[in-house]
């Protein structure tokens, strides 16, 4: 069975609307966030069937513009199949850091009746990699938070683990626009 990415699943989460591999609480205060400059960049997932480029831009000084984009490989050629943007920020708990995603489009007019979702990931920096896992929404007491405090609070309780994470973590590895000059054009010639 082919695997997703955490970003591909909250692609999915974000354009469909569907309430998988999201919680229904933001974790943290984006105020009180702070942007790590480590993270800012393009990355790319290590999925060779199903490529993902994720662009993280910093948008002030405590949040950040989350681009994704997936690909599938149709005859040696990347076609785009996902695109998804989201505002995101960094919280800390116990030392690891989370980032929270917040789909732009729920914010658009037509959808202010709908319940808001928050995908959170857990993200480790390894040098010029990232190594990222979703915060699993069926652990069976994410089920019964009542409020963000309610969620962080399960999370530091239970922050080590496993069940609380879906899978196996995604990795990502840093790729510059410069060096990586032919990829950036392949996959961004739709865009202009």
């Amino acid at each position: 069975m082919k695997r997703s990415t955490p970003f591909a699943v909250l692609g999915l989460c974000a354009l469909a609307a569907i309430l998988v591999g999201c919680l229904p609480f933001p974790l943290g205060d984006p105020q009180k966030s702070k942007v790590d400059p480590k993270l800012a960049g393009h990355w790319m997932s290590e999925d060779s069937d199903r490529p993902m480029i994720v662009s993280v831009y910093p948008f002030d000084d405590h949040t950040y513009v989350v681009e994704s984009r997936e690909y599938q490989k149709d005859n040696g050629a990347l076609q785009r199949q996902n695109h998804t943007v989201w505002r995101g920020w960094l919280s800390e708990i116990k030392g690891k850091t989370f980032l929270t995603l917040d789909p732009l489009v729920q914010h658009l007019p037509s959808t202010e009746d709908a319940k808001k979702v928050y995908p959170l990931l857990r993200i480790q920096f390894e040098g010029e990699k990232i190594r990222i896992r979703r915060v699993n929404e069926d652990f069976e007491a994410m089920k019964q938070v009542k409020s963000a405090q309610e969620e962080q609070d399960l999370i530091a309780k239970e922050i080590d683990n496993p069940s609380l994470y879906v899978g196996e973590p995604a990795l990502l590895h840093r790729i510059d626009p410069e060096h990586d000059r032919t990829l950036f054009e392949t996959v961004l010639k739709d865009e202009h």
